[in-house]
């Protein structure tokens, strides 16, 4: 299958949950390791940064919402994602490295 068509089958997928009542956990939030887990086990079943960055959003990592992070709400995606501490990076370059993560699934970023 082309890329579009994983990416439509996501969109999709991700609309009928919606409309279904499923919730997503929000990314703001102190996930459980289960949460964690399922997150995790998702994002790298997607290799393409658009599919990715749809995935993300669904827990409210898009783009606009991440530019948007304070410092406590970046530390506590840092720690849902399981990705390296950034307390020594400033807050712009820990949004900069939250988005590579987002679209690309920099390992360098993890833990």
């Amino acid at each position: 299958r082309t890329q579009a068509a994983h990416l439509e089958k996501l969109r999709k997928t991700i609309g009928t949950a919606k409309k279904d009542g499923n919730l997503f956990f929000h990314i703001k939030n102190n996930w459980s390791k289960k949460e964690k887990g399922m997150f995790k086990e998702g994002m790298a079943s997607l290799k393409h940064p658009e599919a990715r960055k749809l995935y993300a959003s669904t827990v409210s990592l898009g783009k606009d919402e991440v530019a948007k992070m304070n410092q406590k709400h970046l530390t506590q995606a840092i720690k849902n994602l399981g990705l390296k501490n950034m307390k020594g990076d400033t807050v712009i370059e820990q949004r900069r490295k939250l988005m590579l993560f987002v679209l690309y699934g920099t390992s360098a970023l993890l833990a």
